[in-house]
């Protein structure tokens, strides 16, 4: 099945290439890496690929070593800047006040302040940051990204726990709110509906944009036809009408209105 994404991913125009990791050895694209050694294999997902095959591995894995789950809020009439006023709510902790919890707060510039509860090494690490700074303004402004990091056999079990769900969405929120509030922290925000679905970020497109959707996404299908029915064929498809000027030897490629001129 990983390779099966991954090609699916190859397909929408990511770059494959190589991966070797903790004597593990596979492939690796955008948002998906994997890879075998003599005890069995090993698979990471990341982005958009954890969202649409996350349930499947949990299913199927013997192991889940980390775990991420967040939720993201969009706190459009509030002021209170959430990293810094959980910093705040925290100081009141007996736990965070004795040091058997540690938590660190940073404000920094352009990522935008975050507030990390617990440490790298702990099986359960929460930080709660500014996702609107920290994805260079993709986001809508007053965006707030509340995050549990799982590790060892507390992933396992949250994994299982989730994956288990009739649910799913509702029982990450649940996740997420419960741990918070257990710091004072409550995510302020409404349990998702029964019908709720997640549609991601609504984006300006420009031409930037477009193009970057033309090399992922149509170039692949593209050169595949092309292989099929041969460059002329496809272009003709496209609506590209192709002249070569016989004093000058340019080729002239023209699209509606465009003109385009390379010279052979």
């Amino acid at each position: 099945m990983a390779e099966e994404w991954l090609l699916d991913r190859s397909c929408e125009g990511y770059k494959v290439s190589g991966w070797r990791w903790n004597n593990y050895n596979g492939s690796q694209t955008d948002g998906i890496s994997y890879g075998k050694r003599d005890d069995g294999w090993i698979i990471r997902l990341s982005g958009s690929m954890a969202e649409r095959h996350w349930l499947t591995v949990a299913t199927w894995a013997h192991n889940i070593s980390r775990l991420d789950v967040q939720t993201t809020i969009h706190d459009k009439e509030g002021r209170d800047e959430h990293a810094y006023a959980g910093h705040c709510c925290l100081a009141l902790d007996p736990r965070v006040g004795s040091g058997a919890v540690t938590t660190r707060y940073i404000e920094d510039t352009p990522e935008g302040s975050s507030l990390y509860v617990g440490s790298r090494v702990s099986d359960r690490m929460f930080r709660l940051y500014d996702k609107t700074a920290e994805s260079d303004g993709e986001y809508p402004k007053r965006c707030w990204r509340y995050e549990i990091e799982y590790k060892g056999e507390r992933a396992l079990n949250v994994a299982r726990k989730l994956s288990a769900d009739y649910h799913v969405t509702q029982a990450i929120f649940d996740c997420l709110q419960t741990a918070y509030t257990s710091y004072g922290l409550g995510i302020p925000a409404t349990r998702p509906a029964w019908l709720w679905r997640d549609v991601g970020i609504v984006r300006k497109s420009d031409d930037e944009r477009r193009m970057l959707w033309l090399r992922r996404c149509i170039r692949p299908c593209v050169e595949r036809l092309s292989q099929v029915f041969g460059v002329d064929e496809v272009l003709s498809a496209l609506g590209v009408e192709t002249e070569i000027d016989e004093t000058t030897g340019e080729i002239e490629r023209t699209i509606a209105p465009v003109l385009v001129v390379a010279k052979t």
